[in-house]
C-alpha cells in the first residue's frame, strides 16, 4: 500500500502546475526528500501510474524501484514493458538484472524480443502544423546504438524488420517509412499521412440521404486520441424507428491489435438480450468504413445520481447494483469483460438500469487478464493502473466503486483533493483518482453506517487483488432480495430551446401515462419539446378541462420525472375553421425558427407541416422487425372519470393529474355546458379584491401570464395548482374560478387573485 502521508506531500508540488513543469516539480521534491523505503515506493507508484498517459514515466519508475531494490515490481513492469514495445525500459531492466544477477530480470530473447517486437513500437511524435511525424534524434540514435551493439550484420537485421511479411498485421504506413529511413541512414521524417476518420462524418451524412434516414443530430464526433471515441449519429431509419449508427472502430494500427474487439463482434457474441440495447447489424459506408445500427436506450444517465445532493436511498443503490451485476454476470457467462463500468455509460429508465456502451468490451477467450490501459481515471481497477491488465475482475471493482459512490456521493479513494482545483488535465486525473484507486485501503464502513450487513461485500469489491473480489454471480445471489422503485431525480443538463426544438401538438383531454413517455422520450432524444395544446378555449365532451390546467397537469408529470423546467414549454392553440388559420397561426409562432421537426401520429397534423420531418409514436416506441400500432388511451380514462372507476383511472392517468384536480373535481368539468367554438374573442375578467379588471389576452399568452403582463408580476410557480406570482416582493395565488359565454359569442375567463 502506499503511504498516503507521503504521496500528498509530493503531489501537493503539482497542484496549479501541468506538462513537464509538473514533473519537475514533482521529481525535485522526491529528490528534495529523505529517500527511505515509503519515499521510494511512493515515487514509482507515482510514475507507473501515469505510464498510461506518457510512455516515459517508465523510465523514471525504474530508477526509483532500482534505488529501493524492489525487484518484485521490477519485474511487473518489465511484463509492461515488453508488451508495450518500451525498448529504453526493457533495455534498462535487462542491464539491471545482470547487474545484480537477476535471473528475473534478465531478457534471455532481447535480441528476438527487439527485432520482432521492440522495433516496431519507437516513440513516434507529430507535428501537425508542419504536417510531419518523426523520431526524436535521441531516440533514434538509441535505436542505431541498440542494433549495432546486439547484431553482427545490422543489413540483415534491417531485412529482416522491413519484410511485409514480419511487420505486424495492417502497420502504420507512417511507421514503416521512418524504418525505412532509419535502415537507409536518413533523417526519420515522413509527411503526416492523411486521417481517414476526417471523412467518416461526411461519408455517413451521404449514406443517410442515398438511403433516405433522417438524422437529427450527431451525438459524438469521432477522436483520434489515447481514448479513442467513434462517430455517433442518431437518426430515424426508413422503418420510422429511432436508432443509433455509430462507427464501428477497427484497431489494425494498433500494437495490440490481435488483443482488442470490436464492437460488432461484443454483439454479436451476446446476442439478443433483454439486458442490453438491441444489435440490428451494421452497415458499410465504404472499405474499411462501417457503422453498426443498434436500439436507442432512452433514460437518464446515472451520472444525475452520483452527486452528494443526489444519492440515492439505500435499497435504490443495492437494486442498481443489483441489476448491473446481473448484466455482468450474462457477459461474464459468454466469456466477456466490460471494462468501462462508469456512471456515464449506465441509463436508467423506470427503475431498470442499462449498460449502453461495449466499444471497449473484450472477449476473453479463456484467458484471466488482457492488456489493458487507463479509460476513465475515476474507474480504473487497481491491475490496470500498476500492472496494464484487466479482466472480468475488474468489472467487479469498478461496480464497487459505482455502488459507494451511489450510497455516498463520492468516490471512496481520492489522493490529494486540491490536484484538480486548478488545471485540470489527465494526469493529474490520474494521481487523484487512479493512483488512489490502486494503492489506498478502504477505510469505510456503510454497514454500520446504514444498519445493514450486505453493504459489507462493498470493500470485498474494492479488493486490491481481483481474486479475492467477489463474482459477479455471488453479487446477485448476494443482493437477490433487493427490489426498489428507483425515483427519478432532477437531471443535471438542461435542453436548451435554440434550433433544438421539437413540436408537439396535442389534442389531450386527461394527459395520461402515455402522452408524458411520448413526450418524455423526445427529451430523452436531446431535444426541448414545445408542447401545443389544441382547442384551447372549447369545451367538449372530449375535453372538458382548460388547457392552462392540462399544462400545469403534463408539467408536473415531466418535473417527476426529473425534467428541468426549461426542457419544455407550452402555447395553446385556439379551434380554428381552416387548415389555412391553422397553418397561419404556427407559421407565426414565436420561435418558429427553432422547430426541427413535430412530433404526432396524426395525418391531418402531418398536413399542417409538410415539410418537417416527423416523430411518430413507432419511432420512439417501435422496435425494428415488429409491427407497432399506435396507442390512445383517451377514451378509457374518460369512461374511467364518468364511472368513478379509481382503479382504472390510476392505472392509466398522468401523475401529475391530480396535482391539479383530483378525480372528484375532473368529474364537475364533464358537467360543464360545451363550447363547440368560440365565435367572437376571449377575454380574462380578473378580480382582485372588490374591483373586476378585463384584460386583453394575447394570441400566445396562457391566460396567467397575459395576467401577469398586466400587472407588471413575476410568475414563480406556472405549474402549482394556483398559480403563484410576486407583485411588489409580496407573493400571491392566482386561480381559474370559470369561463362564461357572452351573447356576442365572446368567452370569458374569470380568475381571481
Amino acid at each position: 500500500m502506499l503511504d498516503r502521508r507521503t504521496a500528498e506531500q509530493i503531489l501537493h508540488c503539482a497542484v496549479g502546475l501541468s506538462g513537464s513543469a509538473m514533473w519537475e516539480a514533482i521529481d525535485k521534491k522526491i529528490d528534495s526528500m529523505l529517500l527511505n523505503e515509503n519515499t521510494l515506493q511512493t515515487a514509482t507508484l507515482i510514475h507507473l501510474a501515469c505510464f498510461s498517459s506518457d510512455g516515459r514515466h517508465l523510465m523514471r519508475a525504474i530508477e526509483y524501484c532500482e534505488k529501493s531494490e524492489n525487484w518484485v515490481m521490477l519485474a511487473n513492469i518489465l511484463q509492461i514493458a515488453r508488451k508495450y514495445g518500451e525498448v529504453k525500459a526493457v533495455l534498462a531492466i535487462h542491464k539491471i538484472g545482470v547487474k545484480h544477477d537477476l535471473p528475473e530480470l534478465i531478457v534471455e530473447d532481447l535480441p528476438n524480443w527487439f527485432q520482432t517486437h521492440g522495433i516496431y513500437w519507437f516513440d513516434l511524435y507529430e507535428d501537425r502544423q508542419a504536417g510531419i511525424c518523426f523520431i526524436t534524434s535521441g531516440d533514434y540514435l538509441h535505436i542505431l546504438n541498440l542494433i549495432n551493439d546486439l547484431y553482427e550484420n545490422p543489413e540483415a537485421f534491417w531485412q529482416n524488420v522491413l519484410d511485409p511479411k514480419n511487420c505486424p498485421p495492417q502497420y502504420p504506413e507512417e511507421r514503416y517509412q521512418l524504418l525505412k529511413a532509419l535502415a537507409s541512414d536518413q533523417e526519420p521524417i515522413t509527411e503526416t499521412p492523411a486521417n481517414k476518420r476526417s471523412f467518416v462524418d461526411v461519408d455517413f451524412r451521404a449514406f443517410a440521404t442515398k438511403n433516405n434516414i433522417q438524422i437529427p443530430r450527431q451525438l459524438q464526433e469521432g477522436i483520434e486520441d489515447l481514448r479513442r471515441c467513434s462517430s455517433v449519429f442518431l437518426g430515424v431509419d426508413t422503418d420510422g424507428i429511432v436508432k443509433i449508427w455509430k462507427e464501428a472502430l477497427t484497431h489494425e494500427q494498433s500494437r495490440f491489435n490481435s488483443e482488442l474487439d470490436s464492437e460488432t463482434s461484443i454483439f454479436e457474441e451476446i446476442g439478443d438480450s433483454p439486458h442490453f440495447p438491441k444489435y440490428y447489424g451494421t452497415d458499410e459506408l465504404a472499405p474499411g468504413v462501417m457503422f453498426l445500427r443498434r436500439e436507442f436506450i432512452f433514460g437518464q444517465s446515472l451520472n444525475d445520481y452520483t452527486r452528494p445532493e443526489t444519492v440515492l436511498a439505500k435499497d435504490e443503490a443495492i437494486s442498481i447494483i443489483r441489476q448491473l451485476a446481473e448484466q455482468l454476470h450474462h457477459l461474464h457467462e459468454h466469456d466477456i469483460a466490460y471494462l468501462d463500468l462508469r456512471p456515464d455509460n449506465v441509463l436508467l429508465k423506470d427503475s431498470q438500469a442499462h449498460l449502453s456502451d461495449f466499444n471497449t468490451s473484450r472477449k476473453m477467450n479463456g484467458r484471466d487478464t488482457v492488456t489493458a490501459f487507463i479509460l476513465d481515471p475515476r474507474f480504473a481497477a487497481p491491475e490496470v493502473v500498476l500492472e496494464c491488465k484487466a479482466g472480468k475482475q475488474t468489472d467487479i471493482f469498478q461496480l464497487g466503486l459505482l455502488f459507494h459512490q451511489l450510497l455516498t456521493g463520492r468516490l471512496p479513494f481520492v489522493m490529494a483533493p486540491e490536484l484538480t482545483s486548478g488545471k485540470r488535465t489527465r494526469e493529474h486525473e490520474v494521481l487523484k483518482f487512479a493512483l488512489g484507486n490502486a494503492t489506498l485501503p478502504y477505510r469505510y464502513n456503510l454497514t454500520d453506517e446504514f444498519d445493514d450487513k450486505s453493504l459489507k461485500i462493498i470493500s470485498r469489491m474494492l479488493a486490491k487483488t481481483p481474486s479475492d473480489r467477489p463474482t459477479a454471480k455471488e453479487i446477485v445471489e448476494h443482493l437477490t432480495t433487493r427490489k426498489a422503485d428507483v425515483q427519478q431525480h432532477r437531471r443535471a443538463a438542461d435542453v436548451k430551446p435554440e434550433r433544438n426544438t421539437v413540436l408537439f401538438p396535442a389534442r389531450m383531454g386527461i394527459p395520461h401515462k402515455g402522452h408524458i413517455e411520448y413526450i418524455s422520450r423526445i427529451i430523452d432524444l436531446g431535444y426541448h419539446v414545445r408542447i401545443s395544446l389544441q382547442r384551447s378555449y372549447t369545451i367538449t365532451d372530449r375535453d372538458p378541462i382548460p388547457k392552462w390546467q392540462v399544462m400545469k397537469m403534463v408539467a408536473r408529470s415531466l418535473l417527476d420525472l426529473g425534467f428541468a423546467p426549461s426542457s419544455f414549454s407550452f402555447i395553446l392553440t385556439p379551434f380554428f375553421e381552416t387548415d389555412e388559420e391553422h397553418q397561419m397561426h404556427f407559421a407565426m409562432l414565436p420561435g418558429r425558427e427553432h422547430i426541427v421537426a413535430v412530433a404526432s401520429s396524426n395525418p391531418a397534423v402531418r398536413n399542417l407541416f409538410p415539410n418537417h420531418p416527423f416523430l411518430e409514436q413507432k419511432a420512439v416506441f417501435g422496435t425494428e422487425g415488429k409491427l407497432y400500432c399506435d396507442r390512445s388511451w383517451g377514451e378509457i380514462l374518460r369512461t374511467a372519470v364518468k364511472q368513478n372507476d379509481r382503479k382504472t383511472f390510476e392505472k392509466y392517468t398522468a401523475s401529475g393529474v391530480e396535482h391539479v384536480l383530483p378525480l372528484k373535481e375532473l368529474q364537475v368539468t364533464y358537467a360543464e355546458t360545451p363550447v363547440e367554438f368560440v365565435e367572437g374573442r376571449v377575454r380574462i375578467l380578473l378580480q382582485k379584491s372588490a374591483e373586476q379588471i378585463p384584460i386583453r389576452l394575447g394570441r400566445y399568452q396562457t391566460p396567467e401570464e397575459a395576467i401577469a403582463t398586466y400587472l407588471g408580476a413575476k410568475i414563480l410557480d406556472p405549474y402549482s395548482k394556483f398559480t403563484v406570482l410576486q407583485i411588489g416582493g409580496i407573493k400571491q395565488l392566482l386561480r381559474y374560478k370559470k369561463a362564461t359565454l357572452t351573447s356576442t359569442g365572446d368567452k370569458i375567463l374569470h380568475f381571481e387573485l
